[in-house]
């Protein structure tokens, strides 16, 4: 259970503070939270950008591969 409790502040100030104290159902709550809001959508960002990364890293390979490839055959054709 969480429960709220009001602690009086200072002499000097006026009013009181409300403290709220938590326990094990919303520290739990608050996880998942924070892992719904935070880490959840940084771990998609991140796959898809890892999946970017890739396509254009197998893509410069293989433009590299077949430019190497038609420079070979280039340079046989013409002797």
């Amino acid at each position: 259970m969480s429960g709220f409790s009001y602690l009086k502040l200072h002499p000097m100030t006026s009013g009181m503070r409300c403290l709220v104290f938590l326990v094990v159902c919303d520290l739990l709550f608050m996880t998942l939270v924070a892992v719904v809001t935070f880490i959840l959508p940084a771990l998609i960002i991140a796959s898809c950008y890892i999946a970017i990364i890739f396509v254009i890293w197998a893509k410069g390979r293989n433009s590299r591969d077949s430019s190497s490839e038609q420079a070979v055959l280039n340079g046989r054709q013409s002797k």
